[in-house]
């Protein structure tokens, strides 16, 4: 599906797409490989995370750019 986009979009600047999954656990299958790097062709800068509060301290430092976030499962309640 995001090969679709790909050939409309531009790379976003200023945002991060910050992408919080416990099931990674700083390891990532082909599957989510090749999602990152699809949407790396579109957000150059994405950074992964298993831990609520390690992405938390990340987001707390955040100043000057927008973020998408990706949340998996049970943890976006826990996240917002």
């Amino acid at each position: 599906k995001l090969s679709r986009f790909r050939s409309h979009s531009r790379i976003v600047q200023n945002f991060v797409l910050v992408w919080l999954d416990p099931n990674i656990d700083g390891k990532l299958n082909d599957e989510h490989r090749e999602i990152v790097n699809q949407v790396r062709s579109i957000v150059s800068n994405v950074k992964i995370y298993s831990d609520v509060d390690k992405c938390a301290n990340f987001l707390d430092k955040i100043k000057n750019e927008k973020v998408f976030m990706i949340v998996s499962g049970a943890l976006g309640q826990h996240a917002l």
